[in-house]
């Protein structure tokens, strides 16, 4: 009760059991409804941060974040750009480009190194199960390869991209300072999780989801707490195959988790918080398993 994952676990739960009623009466459009108001609210988020943090700021030569909530803000542009790009025929094509192009900015300049490793998997992930046709998948990751490779041999994309992005012009050779701490928080683990292995401190800090988990509740509870975590993925993969889903609603879904759980490597909280950047997950897992429960009573030949 007294660690700081049992009220934002409480608070998913609480909402996917929200999505669970509401889902068994909405269809498509009314998801498409929601995805719309989530990239619209993104929008105003990060029109704001932009005016507010970083217009007329040198955020490329800055040392420190100049936006504090960085990790939080990030990942919700994040989800945004996923929803964009698994609803495009459900949005209007002349604003598409523009609000990627704007958000994937934003997640840069936050400089969020998580968030912007999880958007190259994001990437990866739209181009080899979301994109049909296979020459086009082909040429796709043939570009995002090259890209990647141009930004390690050409001197001014790495300075720009690994310096001054990534390591942040902290230009050390220090682990620490490199991971902003987490290397010693892995130190801390690997110190305290033998001493504790069975039940757990009950609460201990730590900037990584499974390493808390495991450390404050001990193995078999943070084991099944991680696992609980993998439960959207797990119900969407298990659905796959049939065809009375929503199947852009799995794609979301699938591809959020996957982003969430990466993100979670790094964080003390994602997947389950803190705050509005994971309850979207757990609300659209919800209106799934709603709809799920709702179309399942209605076999192949059409009858109840």
């Amino acid at each position: 009760i007294n660690s700081n994952m049992f009220k934002p676990l409480n608070l998913c739960c609480f909402i996917s059991m929200i999505g669970y009623y509401f889902g068994k009466y909405c269809d498509h459009s009314i998801v498409v409804k929601i995805v719309k108001c989530f990239i619209f609210s993104s929008f105003i988020i990060g029109i704001s941060i932009f005016n507010n943090t970083f217009r007329g700021a040198d955020w490329k030569n800055a040392s420190g974040y100049l936006y504090t909530a960085k990790n939080s803000a990030a990942m919700i542009f994040l989800i945004a750009i996923i929803m964009v790009l698994i609803y495009l025929k459900d949005l209007k094509k002349v604003i598409v480009i523009p609000l990627i192009i704007f958000l994937s900015t934003l997640i840069i300049m936050l400089k969020s190194r998580a968030t912007i490793v999880c958007l190259l998997f994001v990437i990866l992930y739209i181009i080899i199960f979301y994109v049909k046709k296979p020459m086009l998948k082909i040429i796709l990751i043939t570009i995002f390869i090259s890209l990647i490779v141009f930004v390690f041999l050409n001197n001014n994309a790495y300075d720009f991209f690994i310096n001054k992005i990534i390591l942040n012009n902290r230009g050390s050779d220090d682990l620490t300072v490199i991971t902003s701490g987490r290397d010693e928080h892995f130190d801390k683990f690997i110190e305290m999780f033998p001493k504790y292995f069975l039940f757990g401190t009950s609460g201990t800090y730590l900037e990584s989801f499974p390493l808390v988990s495991l450390l404050s509740y001990g193995f078999f509870i943070g084991l099944l707490l991680i696992i609980y975590t993998f439960v959207p993925m797990i119900c969407v993969l298990r659905e796959m195959k049939y065809d009375f889903t929503d199947k852009m609603l799995k794609h979301l879904i699938l591809a959020i988790n996957i982003v969430m759980i990466i993100n979670g490597l790094f964080e003390e909280l994602t997947p389950l918080g803190p705050g509005v950047k994971c309850f979207v997950m757990w609300l659209l897992f919800g209106i799934y398993v709603g709809n799920l429960k709702r179309e399942s009573k209605v076999d192949t030949s059409g009858k109840n």
